[in-house]
């Protein structure tokens, strides 16, 4: 497995989270060494951050996607849609806000609040910013 990213969960690092070449990332307990999760992209996962409560985790790939889990039951509660491999995610320390950035040269900025119900029945998607990069040499 030629892993790309990993990191501790915040609050006791009990968790691992590694992403890897092999189209996935995966959640290990740090004391028994035990798989708990695998996560699925369409490509290679670059790179991972967990949320401050350690119940979620943002992940990146080569497939164009950013993706937000809940670790609790391994589903992707979340996707973002790229026109290149996202490279880089952060989440905000607060756990409300995510950010991806990707090789197209475009970065999104999202609000990572749960889904609510309307009273219609319908869902309400999370709020997404696109966010232009640009170098000393854009005009």
């Amino acid at each position: 497995m030629d892993v790309e990213d990993l990191g501790f969960s915040l609050g006791g690092g009990r968790y691992v989270a590694t992403s890897a070449a092999d189209r996935t990332a995966k959640l290990w307990d740090r004391e028994t060494g035990e798989k708990i999760v695998e996560m699925p992209h369409n490509g290679a996962v670059l790179p991972l951050d967990f949320t401050h409560d350690g119940l979620k985790l943002m992940t990146g790939s080569v497939d164009k996607f950013a993706r937000l889990w809940d670790l609790r039951t391994g589903q992707a509660i979340h996707e973002w849609q790229h026109e290149g491999e996202v490279g880089a995610v952060d989440i905000s320390p607060d756990g409300r806000y995510g950010l991806s950035d990707a090789q197209d040269g475009t970065a999104r900025f999202s609000i990572l609040r749960p889904v609510t119900k309307c009273t219609a029945g319908h869902t309400k998607a999370p709020s997404t910013t696109y966010i232009s990069r640009q170098t000393p040499n854009s005009r």
